[in-house]
């Protein structure tokens, strides 16, 4: 969700003059940073309200780190960051070349050259 909203209204207002390329990897970049970010918080909240405070131990972290780099949330990491930069893609198209252009650019019936 944060995400999202960091890709629908942060990105298309502050990046509306730069590259197309530089929005989207900064966006990708940003994306990254907050799946981390909030999972580690998220495994580390879950560890602190389990065993409390003194039950962070060198081994609650390892399994914490275990959990991050799960195959399956990794599996989730991937397919969410496909349809966010998917969601990016559309709303950068929109912004830069008009209202209704990636649809008329792959049906072919886009720009002209003359």
């Amino acid at each position: 969700m944060i995400s999202g909203v960091f890709g629908g209204y942060v990105v298309s207002s502050l990046f509306r003059k730069r590259s197309f390329k530089f929005t989207l990897q900064v966006a990708s970049m940003a994306y990254v940073l907050i799946f981390v970010l909030f999972t580690l918080l998220a495994t580390f909240a879950n560890l602190i309200g389990e065993n409390g405070l003194g039950g962070l131990s060198l081994e609650s972290v390892k399994i914490a780190f275990n959990f991050v780099l799960n195959p399956r949330l990794i599996t989730h990491f991937i397919f969410w960051g496909a349809i966010l930069l998917f969601t990016l893609f559309l709303l950068q198209v929109n912004d830069k070349f008009g209202l209704g252009i990636f649809l008329k650019f792959l049906s072919r019936k886009g720009h002209q050259q003359k």
